[in-house]
């Protein structure tokens, strides 16, 4: 009994766990297509009613959604030619309505040197269920340092 019980459970659980890992990389590739088409109206809308943000390759963090609206436009002032390429993404469901999206990314773009910048950059979000859709609760990226020489 006891067996046939932890065996439905891990079933279940893994089931639940690959739907949303499906739905949210199909979202992860959602906000990477609004962010090359520079669709900030359409990147906030990925996000929940309240979203908080650290992008601590920029400095910034902030909440809700005029803040994270505003850091995108200056963004895309910033780096107009920004594009971001999703390299793999995996997720962790912690609950039916939350889950841990972990991904990496590479990010290219013109720096104010005038030259090409490819940058490493590792994210982490979590997601809440919002009438039935995944949305961004917490949004954090930072650059993957480059290898350090030997000393």
């Amino acid at each position: 009994m006891k067996t046939t019980l932890l065996a439905a459970l891990l079933l279940s659980s893994s089931a639940f766990a690959g739907d949303a890992k499906s739905e949210i990389t199909t979202q992860a590739r959602a906000w990477a297509a609004a962010c090359n088409a520079h669709d900030v109206a359409k990147i906030v809308t990925l996000y929940d009613a309240e979203p908080k943000f650290i992008y601590a390759f920029m400095g910034q963090e902030g909440s809700g959604k005029a803040a994270l609206e505003g850091f995108w436009k200056q963004s895309f002032q910033m780096t107009p030619d920004i594009a971001v390429t999703l390299q793999s993404y995996d997720v962790v469901q912690t609950s039916p309505n939350t889950a841990m999206g972990m991904g990496f990314w590479e990010d290219t773009f013109t720096g104010p040197d005038g030259k090409k910048i490819t940058a490493q950059v590792q994210t982490s979000e979590v997601y809440v269920k919002v009438n039935g859709q995944w949305k961004i609760r917490v949004d954090h990226a930072s650059f993957v340092p480059p290898p350090q020489p030997s000393k």
